[in-house]
């Protein structure tokens, strides 16, 4: 198993959790996570029928070592490059930490997301990682936003704070399929997991 970081930034501006609260490992459908965290938004994704794999490889990029927590995928557009890169963190993560991130993207062309606190939707949980600008000239930005369902098909999308751009192609722009995701449901499901 690689080595998450090269060099650990905090998560926290406080170090709180790093410091005094220990990860639980947990087992869920045969995967073990490294922390409940992170297997609760399994859990998540699987109601909301998000495919997704654990710890899918390591990114070098920078003399930088990562290992995302997440690949999030869409069965449908998957050929397209429809993925997203997913971080979970039991708190909002700081600004070393987001440098940090910044400095690993690029792989793939995959944005990474930070998901922070318990599955929650409809609430400002998520920060994207992206590059921007001209090819020549890209630079690598952060935006924070929140986690949503397209009204129209269900779909798991996420949006920025200001609800005026999704960065996640939803499934009804595949007129033939119509996945039957309820985000309330699964939000509801998830909180009444037990492991």
């Amino acid at each position: 198993q690689p080595k998450r970081f090269a060099k650990s930034p905090r998560t926290d501006s406080s170090g709180f959790f790093m410091r005094l609260m220990k990860p639980i490992p947990t087992t869920y459908e045969g995967v073990k996570f490294r922390s409940r965290l992170e297997a609760r938004w399994a859990v998540s994704f699987d109601r909301l029928q998000v495919h997704w794999t654990y710890e899918p490889f390591e990114i070098s990029n920078n003399n930088l070592s990562y290992v995302p927590d997440f690949e999030l995928y869409n069965l449908f557009l998957c050929f397209y490059n429809h993925k997203a890169l997913v971080e979970i963190k039991p708190l909002e993560p700081n600004a070393e930490y987001i440098e940090y991130l910044k400095n690993v993207k690029g792989i793939d062309g995959a944005d990474i997301f930070v998901f922070y606190g318990e599955p929650n939707f409809g609430i400002k949980n998520a920060i994207r990682v992206f590059s921007s600008g001209p090819d020549k000239n890209r630079i690598t930005l952060s935006e924070k936003g929140l986690i949503e369902v397209c009204p129209k098909c269900r779909w798991f999308k996420w949006v920025n704070a200001n609800r005026d751009r999704s960065e996640t192609n939803c499934e009804c722009k595949i007129f033939f399929y119509k996945p039957e995701s309820d985000i309330k449901r699964a939000y509801i499901e998830t909180s009444q997991h037990r492991f």
